[in-house]
């Protein structure tokens, strides 16, 4: 089987399949936040949710947060989320606005847990056809940037001037990853 970078996958892929009231309970596990808001956000073939914490009175404000579980789609994903969130911090340590990676409440910024999933079939398209299995999926948390999407921010004529800002910020990146 081949996986969405094109190498050979020795093992089945399978797909998360979590229900709100179970990422909301994993989050609280892992996180020891009380969830007040739940909701399903656009993933590729990972699961990620939009959570809203409550306050936790004077001490700590209601935070907002994009929780990401992942399965194992080829050999090396944990390494390949590693670098991701290696490149998010050091990103943010260098000024540039984007997600910060959340360490759980044992101080790793990825956990391994068994999770619902099922079996990824590109012929399956029907819910009732899924078989719903337990396997092991990366799950990791990032800090909330509200906003837009490019496509659903983009009317059909940019104008210039935005490029203009788009390429500086992008290569405000490029310089800073540069070795």
């Amino acid at each position: 089987m081949m996986n969405i970078i094109g190498q050979q996958n020795s093992r089945p892929t399978y797909i998360p399949r979590v229900s709100l009231e179970e990422a909301s309970q994993l989050f609280t596990k892992l996180y020891d936040h009380k969830v007040d808001q739940v909701k399903t956000l656009v993933g590729y073939v990972d699961q990620n949710f939009y959570i809203k914490t409550s306050s936790r009175g004077d001490t700590e404000a209601a935070k907002e947060y994009v929780f990401k579980i992942c399965p194992f789609i080829y050999e090396n994903m944990k390494g390949l989320t590693d670098v991701s969130i290696k490149t998010m911090l050091y990103m943010n340590d260098c000024g540039i606005v984007c997600p910060a990676p959340v360490k759980t409440i044992k101080g790793e910024y990825i956990a391994t847990e068994e999770v619902n999933c099922c079996r990824a079939s590109p012929s399956s398209t029907s819910k009732k056809e899924e078989r719903i299995t337990q396997s092991a999926c990366l799950v990791y948390t990032l800090t909330y940037l509200p906003g837009n999407t490019l496509e659903a921010a983009c009317p059909k004529s940019v104008p210039l001037p935005w490029f203009k800002d788009l390429g500086q910020y992008l290569a405000r990146i490029d310089k800073a990853l540069m070795p």
